[in-house]
Parts: structure tokens; sequence; C-alpha cells
């Protein structure tokens, strides 16, 4: 989805605000941050019966955003 954006700088801030190179500087503290909340939230959690991350439910995989730089651009829009 990241990849596929737009290449021209004025269609790119138009969809998210945001000029290309910061959106970058962004993703970088985003990921930092996303990171150590995971880290938190899994420490916090009693007696996990699963690994982060596993659902009980197949389908619910599809509803995913995989990487950081989707869920950054999910957020944004």
């Amino acid at each position: 989805m990241y990849q596929e954006l737009p290449t021209d700088a004025r269609q790119f801030s138009a969809l998210i605000g945001l000029a290309r190179h910061e959106f970058e500087i962004l993703l970088d503290s985003f990921t930092k941050n996303y990171n150590e909340w995971i880290w938190e939230a899994y420490k916090n959690t009693p007696k996990r019966k699963r690994k982060p991350g596993v659902a009980k439910v197949d389908w619910l995989r599809l509803l995913r955003l995989e990487t950081k730089e989707k869920k950054l651009f999910f957020i944004l829009i």
C-alpha cells in the first residue's frame, strides 16, 4: 500500500497531509514507540497461552496490517 502511493509530492501530500520525507521521519518514531508499546503490553499480560499476535480465528489474520508503514498510513488516513 505505502509503496504503491503516487510518487508525485503533491498527490502524496494531498492524500495524507505529509510530504514523503516527513512520513519517513514520522515512521521512524512510530516504529520505535510501537515496538515499545507492544513489549509493555506483552510484559503486563498475565499467563499468555499464545504468542503475541496469534489470533484464535484464521480470518482475523486477513484483517491485519502487516507492516509498520501500512499501520501508520492507515492511522494518517
